[in-house]
């Protein structure tokens, strides 16, 4: 029966490579060789059987189908079924290649399902229908299977010729082309030569198969031929010598039993191994995987932590963006506010400024010229009086240029061009405005800036510091004193000296902000301090610096440089 299912095997993947195969047979075919080695036989039967539900199938198909469901019904010993569905196969036949292998096969089949039946007659009634089907190496072993079916077949009907033709037949096949097998059809061939009266014939081939099992390694074959010796030794009246093989046949039958034990034990050992490994294996999977589940709630929670992380930085970093933006926008507010205030305080000076030095010489014009008209002959008297205005008017002059240029300077109209001009000649030029102002108290200015000096500031913007500069030295400076305009060489400082009233150390650090009263000028000359506060804007947006070093009733020294 294990060499009939080895035929259905070699049929199917003929048939897999026939010219009537299609791909639902080819898939069909594929499926049966899987479920027969993984043993899945009601598998192999649900299959087939859907099969049989397609209604387009050909006859090649439905060939094909029924050969499959009958070695289903004899692979589970259901012969009966297996026979019909094995019969109901070559009714299918078409004639072709194919089909014809597959025919071979089926009633190759049939003769081992009716030999393991012992009905003998019916196994060599298909054995002889499919005698041919089977030459060459391939097909070796069905072969052999044949004609040793049809060989036991005339042994049994007596017609022992014939039964020794057909043994040879097999024994020259499996001598070429399965050695193993040879043992096998020998002892049974020896059998017939006993009924033939050729006892040493016989004996030889018993001898001859028993060292083929033995080479082999086929124990069975050794136990068989053995019995078959003895059976011939008592056919020929050797009882002695056959009851001395009977103890040996009995010594080797237990031999072999315990060695089928031995075989079944090392067979249990090996699946109980298998299954422990099985076990083990299973019980490494799970915990693979539940150490995956665990390495997967950890990345899912490294991920949360990160997410979570990258949102609190984004969270932070927005916080800091506004946080900044806000310093900036308070710091932008309170610049603001100190702009504004300064401008509230600016414009509260101009207009104090205005009402107080523009007022004083408008009115003494007023009194003078209705003086005037009064009386003509007051000419002295008038003449003084238009020096006093003279003067007042030149002060109230200056006022208003510093006001008109620091309220410039606020509004953001001067520029600050990159632009150098020459220090000699401008201070130069500002000594020549302010000429009126010396000669009325018999100041002397000396320029000692050396020649061709540049600096990086407009010329207008460098008049108007030193114009101021001079102007505040000039208010402090006694009659008859001296002036100096020069350039430290060492510092490249440069600066104006006066030798007047000085300032007290303790009024220096008050001396730029906004709340220092001015002081009355030596001549009794007024102001506001605008002056020195308009001076440090200008150098303060051209990157410049102002300094003061005094000593009082000495005079003071104010340093500026432009960078």
């Amino acid at each position: 029966m294990k060499k009939s299912i080895l035929v259905a095997f070699l049929f199917l993947h003929l048939c897999c490579n026939a010219q009537e195969e299609t791909p639902r047979i080819k898939d069909l075919f594929s499926k049966f060789d899987k479920y027969q080695v993984e043993g899945k036989y009601d598998s192999i039967n649900y299959m087939s059987n859907n099969m049989l539900l397609n209604n387009d199938l050909n006859n090649f198909e439905k060939q094909a189908v029924y050969y499959i469901i009958g070695v289903y019904y004899a692979k589970v010993a259901r012969y009966d079924e297996a026979i019909e569905k094995l019969k109901e196969s070559l009714t299918y036949y078409t004639g072709s290649k194919p089909s014809t292998i597959g025919k071979n096969h089926a009633l190759y089949f049939l003769a081992d399902i009716y030999f393991t039946r012992q009905q003998y007659k019916n196994s060599f009634i298909y054995a002889d229908q499919c005698i041919n089907g089977f030459d060459g190496k391939r097909y070796a072993h069905k072969y052999i299977t044949i004609h040793t079916i049809k060989a036991y077949y005339y042994y049994l009907n007596l017609e022992y010729n014939q039964s020794l033709k057909e043994y040879d037949l097999a024994e020259k096949k499996a001598a070429s082309e399965a050695p193993c097998r040879v043992a096998d059809v020998i002892m049974k061939k020896a059998k017939v030569l006993s009924k033939l009266k050729k006892y040493y014939e016989a004996k030889k081939h018993i001898d001859r198969a028993l060292k083929l099992s033995d080479s082999c390694h086929i124990y069975v074959n050794k136990l068989n031929a053995l019995k078959t010796l003895r059976e011939i030794l008592v056919e020929n009246g050797k009882n002695e010598e056959a009851n001395k093989l009977y103890y040996k046949i009995e010594d080797l039958s237990a031999q072999n039993i315990l060695d089928k034990r031995n075989e079944k034990v090392d067979s249990l050992e090996t699946i109980y191994k298998t299954k422990q490994k099985e076990a083990l294996n299973k019980m490494l999977q799970k915990e693979n995987v539940q150490k995956e589940k665990e390495n997967n709630a950890q990345k899912i929670v490294i991920a949360s932590i990160s997410f979570g992380l990258l949102m609190l930085c984004l969270l932070l970093f927005y916080v800091y963006k506004l946080s900044k933006k806000q310093k900036q926008t308070n710091l932008l507010l309170s610049t603001q506010k100190a702009d504004l205030e300064r401008l509230n305080l600016l414009n509260q000076k101009i207009f104090t400024v205005i009402s107080h030095d523009f007022k004083e010489p408008m009115l003494s014009l007023e009194v003078l010229l209705k003086s005037n008209l009064s009386d003509n002959q007051q000419s002295g008297k008038f003449n003084t009086n238009k020096e006093l205005i003279s003067n007042k008017l030149g002060q109230a002059n200056l006022i208003m240029n510093n006001l008109l240029n620091w309220a410039k300077s606020e509004l953001k109209i001067i520029p600050n061009k990159d632009t150098t001009s020459d220090v000699f000649t401008v201070a130069q030029n500002t000594i020549s405005q302010l000429k009126p102002l010396l000669d009325n108290k018999k100041i002397t200015v000396k320029n000692i800036i050396p020649a061709d000096q540049k600096i990086a500031i407009s010329a207008d913007l460098l008049m108007i510091i030193l114009r101021n500069l001079l102007n505040n030295a000039i208010k402090y400076s006694y009659a008859e004193n001296d002036i100096i305009v020069g350039l430290n060489e060492h510092t490249r400082e440069y600066y104006v000296q006066d030798f007047g009233t000085g300032i007290a150390k303790e009024h220096l650090d008050q001396l730029f902000k906004a709340e220092m009263p001015s002081k009355i000028g030596t001549n009794q000359e007024t102001g506001f301090g605008l002056g020195l506060q308009f001076v440090t804007e200008i150098l303060k947006q051209n990157n410049g610096t102002l300094r003061i070093e005094s000593e009082l009733h000495e005079g003071s020294v104010f340093y500026f440089t432009i960078n």
